[in-house]
């Protein structure tokens, strides 16, 4: 069979590299958006609830881009989580077991929704 373009390829032609990065760059920007707007509620809930504004930035990354733009803001949320969220602030550590589990539920949720 042959595509309008006389090709008799079944794949379609090759996307730009600008195309094909474009669902990453959204997903950066989804993780920036939840981060900014937990950062905003900091006062409110301090320390808790670290994931609660990250949730949605992975399921419109997952929407929107797939499997890798998914897994992306996941790896982002745990990071920004992490660092500006989980005590201790502004540090990778993770000590506590409560925010250990919490780390492992988001990540395993992330997993399954870019899934």
């Amino acid at each position: 069979m042959t595509t309008p373009t006389g090709s008799t390829s079944p794949h379609p032609p090759s996307t730009s590299l600008e195309e094909r990065l474009r669902p990453y760059a959204w997903s950066v920007l989804a993780v920036a958006a939840g981060v900014a707007l937990r950062e905003a509620l900091t006062p409110v809930v301090g320390s808790a609830l670290p994931f609660i504004t990250l949730f949605p930035a992975v399921f419109i990354a997952a929407y929107f881009g797939g499997l890798g733009p998914a897994l992306l803001a996941t790896i982002l949320s745990v990071l920004a989580a992490l660092y500006l969220f989980i005590e201790p602030r502004f540090s990778l550590a993770l000590g506590d077991p409560i925010a250990q589990l919490g780390v492992a539920l988001f990540l395993v949720t992330g997993l399954l929704t870019a899934w």
